[in-house]
């Protein structure tokens, strides 16, 4: 009979020592297992999962733009991702190459938002936006157009026409001032 349990805690001590060392190995070395997490998302382009800051749990900054956040979800192989100490450097964002076989970036949905409990952005309303503000600013860039336009002739800038940015060969003369800066000559130009 001490032999038979002699011989059970040893099998039992050997079968827990290659099991820490399996697992040490496949968590510590190969780094063989699945990370599931948060990745960028740009809202213009795809459905991303939106995060508003809650008041009432964290501090925000009341500015609508800096509190919402807009990310997807990605599975991706350990082994894949560089290691890095994101209290030391700046890191990687989470991203899929083109050729990744055991990685997967899953962008919102009715059924992912539920499960995640945010809402979904729509690109749509984004592209929107940003066509609402590009005619905004070709509106500002035709008055700034008309507005150089319509200066005199007496003060237009000066053309350099040089084969060096900023130097000339000859005086410069700004309009409406005497003052005259000179010339650098070419053998003291800097390069």
């Amino acid at each position: 009979m001490r032999n038979y349990s002699r011989i059970l805690t040893l099998g039992l001590v050997i079968l827990f020592a290659t099991s820490l060392v399996f697992s040490f190995y496949k968590f510590y070395i190969v780094r063989d297992y699945m990370v599931y997490g948060h990745t960028e998302c740009d809202p213009s382009e795809n459905t991303c999962f939106v995060y508003e800051c809650d008041v009432a749990s964290e501090d925000c900054t009341g500015d609508p733009e800096e509190d919402t956040e807009y990310y997807a979800l990605i599975q991706k192989n350990a082994s894949q991702i560089p290691t890095c100490d994101p209290h030391k450097e700046e890191c990687e964002p989470l991203a899929c190459a083109s050729d990744e076989a055991d990685c997967e970036v899953t962008f919102c949905d009715e059924r992912a938002a539920a499960k995640e409990e945010v809402e979904c952005s729509n690109p749509e309303d984004f592209q929107e936006e940003e066509l609402e503000e590009e005619g905004m600013e070709s509106e500002e860039d035709a008055s700034e157009n008309e507005e150089s336009e319509e200066t005199e002739e007496g003060n237009e800038p000066a053309i350099i026409e040089s084969g060096k940015p900023g130097l000339t060969e000859e005086p410069l003369e700004i309009p409406g001032e005497s003052l005259e800066v000179p010339a650098l000559p070419k053998d003291k130009a800097l390069e």
